[in-house]
């Protein structure tokens, strides 16, 4: 009787059914429409925040989408240690958009930048390769000089 009792068949779980072409299709689509929607979203805050032109924008929603494939190709693919080989749609985060729209929000200005516009200040000669990227150590040049 004890084997009887193991032998009879689990019921299926909802996450092991077998669909349909039909139902993989439909769920498929909405996936990658949900998918579509988040990585698009990303670009286009950014390059309205950041004052880009339409033809810019484009490029960021390319390089998103381009960089969203690829990651789903190896993530669902999987290579030795890399990608778990489910079909999971990797996209575009959000949680740097804020801390984005602020670098863009100061024009992106770099050390670099500015070093065209202000002179070093004055500091000793051999702190010069430590201080000189440092944004404390410019100031304004006026016009006088």
């Amino acid at each position: 009787m004890a084997n009887s009792a193991e032998e009879t068949v689990s019921p299926t779980r909802p996450e092991d059914e077998k669909l349909g072409i039909g139902a993989n299709l439909a769920y498929g689509l909405q996936h990658v429409l949900t998918m579509y929607g988040g990585i698009v979203a990303v670009p286009l805050i950014l390059g309205q925040a950041a004052g880009l032109g339409s033809g810019d924008i484009g490029l960021l929603i390319t390089a998103s989408l381009f960089a969203g494939g690829l990651a789903t190709i190896l993530q669902t693919i999987g290579l030795p240690f890399f990608g778990s080989q489910l079909p999971l749609v990797q996209g575009v985060s959000f949680s740097g958009v804020a801390t984005m729209i602020a670098i863009s929000g100061n024009g992106g200005a770099s050390v670099g930048a500015r070093r065209r516009h202000c002179r070093l200040a004055d500091r000793p000669a051999d702190n010069a390769h430590i201080l000189a990227d440092h944004p404390l150590f410019f100031r304004r040049s006026s016009p006088a000089s």
